[in-house]
């Protein structure tokens, strides 16, 4: 049995793009001129309704 998508919002970095529209480079800083650890970062919300769900199991081993 499977699900129906269910559409959500993500808020993701925004990037420059190229002529394809594909993303290059770093993210955008939206204050360069002040110190870096004061930048704020350009932040653009996608809908993720057509990707799929993959259910995942992680195992950690310490010695």
């Amino acid at each position: 049995m499977t699900a129906a998508a269910v559409a959500r919002d993500v808020l993701v970095l925004d990037r420059p793009l190229d002529a394809e529209n594909k993303p290059i480079g770093g993210p955008i800083v939206v204050n360069p001129d002040q110190a870096p650890e004061l930048w704020r970062y350009k932040v653009k919300s996608i809908n993720d309704s057509t990707g799929t769900l993959l259910p995942t199991l992680g195992v950690v081993i310490s010695l």
